[in-house]
C-alpha cells in the first residue's frame, strides 16, 4: 500500500514538474517573443502594437501595458514630429520676415556712409526714418517672440498676478507712442478700479499688435478707439480702426483654423498674421476670448480676460 501511495505521488510529482517545465517553456518564449517585438517596433514602427501566443494572465498584462507605453510613445513621437514641423516653418517664415528689414537698414546706411557729404538735410531725414521703421519692425518681433516663449508649449500655462487693468493699458500706449510718436489714439477706460489675474507683459503685447496693425495696416488718418468695458464674467478690450480692413482670407484662416502655430503666416501684410496669431494664443492662455471682424469702415478686434472667480473655471 504504501508503494503504491508513494508510486502516485511520484506521478504527480513528475506530472506537476511537467506542467511546470512546459509553462516555463512557454513563459521564456512569450518573454523572447515580446522582446522580439518590442525590440522591432522601437527600431522601424510604434503604429503596431504586441501580441503574443500565451494564455498567461502575467504575460498577457505585461503585453498590454507595454501596449500602453507604446501608444504614448507613438503620440509622443508624432508630437516631436508636428513641432519639429512647425519649427522648420517657424524659421523659415521668421528668417523670411527678418531678411526684408534687414537689407533695407544695411542698404540704406550704406546709401548714408558712402554719401554723407553729398546728401541733403531732406534725404538724410528719409533714410534715417526708414532706418528706424525697419528697426522698429524688428523690434516688435523680438518682443513678440519672447512674449510665445513665456507660454509653455503644452499646457498654455502662464504666471498671472493681479494688475490694474488702467496700468496695463497705460504700458502698452507709452510703447506704442514711442515707436509712433503723434500716433492718434481715444482711450475709453471705466471710471472704476479694475483688477484682473494676467501676465501684464503678454497682455501689454497683445494690445501692442493690434494697436500696430491699426496704424501701420490700415490706411486710416482717423484715431484708432482702444475701449475697455465691464462684463458680468471678464473685461473686454476692443481696438478699433477706420481704416480699409482685414483680407477675409487672414481673418478666416485665423478664427476657423484649430491649428495652434503661432508663426504660420496668415496674410500679405508683413508680420500681421504672425502679430494676429500670437495674440490669439495669449488670450487663450488667460482662458479668454478673441474675436476679429470688418467694419463700415475698418476693422475691431475684440478680446477678453476673465475675473477672478471665472478664470479656474474650465
Amino acid at each position: 500500500m504504501t508503494d503504491v501511495l508513494w508510486a502516485a505521488l511520484c506521478g504527480a510529482l513528475a506530472a506537476a514538474a511537467a506542467l511546470l517545465i512546459g509553462k516555463v517553456v512557454l513563459l521564456r518564449r512569450s518573454a523572447a517573443e515580446i522582446r522580439r517585438q518590442l525590440g522591432e517596433h522601437l527600431e522601424t514602427d510604434t503604429n503596431t502594437l504586441l501580441s503574443i501566443p500565451s494564455r498567461d494572465k502575467a504575460m498577457c498584462r505585461l503585453a498590454a501595458d507595454l501596449n500602453v507605453q507604446l501608444r504614448r510613445l507613438r503620440g509622443q513621437r508624432q508630437q516631436y514630429q508636428s513641432g519639429n514641423l512647425e519649427l522648420k516653418t517657424a524659421v523659415t517664415n521668421i528668417s523670411h520676415d527678418l531678411r526684408t528689414p534687414l537689407a533695407g537698414i544695411q542698404g540704406n546706411s550704406l546709401i548714408y556712409l558712402e554719401n554723407k557729404n553729398t546728401l541733403g538735410e531732406k534725404e538724410r531725414i528719409y533714410i534715417v526714418r526708414d532706418i528706424h521703421k525697419d528697426s522698429s519692425w524688428l523690434i516688435n518681433l523680438t518682443e513678440n517672440l519672447l512674449a510665445i516663449t513665456r507660454i509653455q508649449d503644452n499646457d498654455l500655462t502662464i504666471n498671472k498676478n493681479d494688475e490694474l487693468v488702467e496700468e496695463v493699458v497705460g504700458e502698452a500706449l507709452q510703447k506704442i507712442e514711442k515707436r509712433h510718436p503723434g500716433c492718434a489714439i481715444q482711450v475709453k477706460i471705466p471710471e472704476n478700479i479694475l483688477i484682473l489675474p494676467m501676465d501684464a507683459v503678454l497682455i501689454e503685447q497683445v494690445i501692442i499688435n493690434l494697436l500696430e496693425n491699426a496704424l501701420l495696416h490700415s490706411g486710416s488718418t482717423r484715431p484708432v478707439d482702444v475701449t475697455v468695458e465691464e462684463q458680468p464674467e471678464s473685461v473686454s478690450f476692443l481696438v478699433r480702426d477706420y481704416g480699409r480692413g482685414v483680407p477675409e482670407e487672414l481673418l478666416e484662416r485665423l478664427f476657423q483654423d484649430p491649428a495652434r502655430a503661432p508663426f504660420r503666416p496668415l496674410g500679405p501684410q508683413k508680420g500681421t498674421g504672425i502679430g494676429l496669431a500670437i495674440c490669439k494664443t495669449i488670450i487663450a492662455a488667460h482662458r479668454g476670448t478673441f474675436l476679429g471682424q470688418n467694419c463700415t469702415p475698418g476693422a475691431e478686434f475684440l478680446f477678453t480676460v476673465p475675473k477672478p472667480w471665472k478664470e479656474d473655471q474650465p
